[in-house]
């Protein structure tokens, strides 16, 4: 990936320069072999399509989500229901939400016992401080429970989906598997909003504008995994990047649409000095959480023109370069 970049801004350099003609014509066809590599990204969809329609890629058991969430009430049970269509089963870990998302929780609970687990994190009851780095760990233990099981690391603001339409995740990832791959990368789709109508229902219907986000740690996004024998480590990268013996990366980023701000009321809520102050210490211990400072910066409505708008058949022809690991 970064090979590629600097040749790129190699070319970008060399066609400032008339007299450079030998060495353009040289970078010209290096930028064309990327363009061929562009190519065969889109061949490997083809063949993942032919296998999972002829029902060659089947996994055993049902990708297992691992969501976190903390005062999501107005969207979680869209991002639940949402995560049953595609298959997935699910173990949500509550942070002692305190706007109702809980209840919500429980209810779909109560409803789908089989497809849904969820618990209060801390066990003993709501801290002051925000607990991360016990969370992942906590995540990562769970993990090892499930054996020979996708995992999906994920919070509840996000959703991710196949590149391919009209197939679950779980197809996808059963034909990941037979081409020898143990982990999938992610791209962010920070949805945003436009204007600022959304109370509370489905994000996933409602948010048509996505931007590509500058922030340092939605680059690396290493997030879905075949659990092996040991303990995979995602406290390290502080959730970003998990990394196990014998990791091997697919060599295309799946789609994860991100509604981290969802209205002007929901930004107070989220960015709120009183929330700032549950991250504040691993913050400063860790040098996590430096999301925040960013969020914390940028606008909350944009312009439609400030945005890319939403087309999926756009992800992997328009936009293969977002998607290449």
């Amino acid at each position: 990936m970064k090979l590629q970049s600097i040749k790129v801004k190699a070319y970008k350099l060399f066609i400032s320069f008339p007299f450079l003609v030998g060495i353009k014509n040289i970078v010209k066809n290096t930028i064309n072999s990327i363009s061929n590599s562009d190519k065969k990204n889109i061949e490997i969809l083809e063949v993942a399509r032919k296998e999972i329609n002829s029902k060659k890629c089947s996994l055993k058991y049902p990708p297992l989500l691992i969501m976190t969430t903390f005062n999501d009430h107005d969207i979680i049970e869209s991002i639940i229901l949402k995560n049953m269509e595609a298959g997935l089963e699910q173990i949500i870990i509550d942070n002692w939400s305190s706007d109702g998302t809980w209840t919500i929780i429980e209810e779909l609970r109560k409803k789908y016992p089989k497809k849904i687990t969820a618990f209060h994190y801390p066990f003993e009851g709501p801290t002051s401080n925000f607990m991360w780095r016990a969370m992942l760990d906590l995540k990562t233990n769970i993990a090892l429970h499930h054996k020979g099981r996708w995992i999906i690391h994920q919070d509840s603001d996000e959703y991710t989906i196949p590149p391919i339409k009209g197939i679950q995740l779980g197809d996808f990832l059963s034909f990941v598997e037979q081409e020898g791959f143990n982990c999938v990368s992610l791209r962010m789709l920070d949805f945003v909003p436009l204007n600022d109508d959304f109370t509370i229902g489905n994000p996933i219907s409602h948010f048509k504008n996505y931007r590509i986000s500058d922030i340092p740690s939605y680059i690396i996004q290493n997030k879905i995994w075949l659990q092996g024998d040991d303990k995979v480590d995602l406290v390290s990268s502080g959730g970003h990047n998990v990394f196990f013996k014998g990791r091997k990366i697919f060599p295309l980023r799946l789609p994860r649409f991100h509604y981290s701000i969802r209205s002007i009321e929901h930004a107070k809520s989220k960015y709120s000095p009183k929330r700032a102050e549950r991250v504040k210490e691993e913050q400063e211990v860790l040098g996590w959480h430096g999301h925040t400072d960013f969020k914390i910066k940028e606008k909350v409505i944009y312009k439609e023109d400030e945005t890319i708008r939403y087309h999926f058949d756009d992800l992997y022809t328009k936009k293969i370069k977002l998607f290449k690991f």
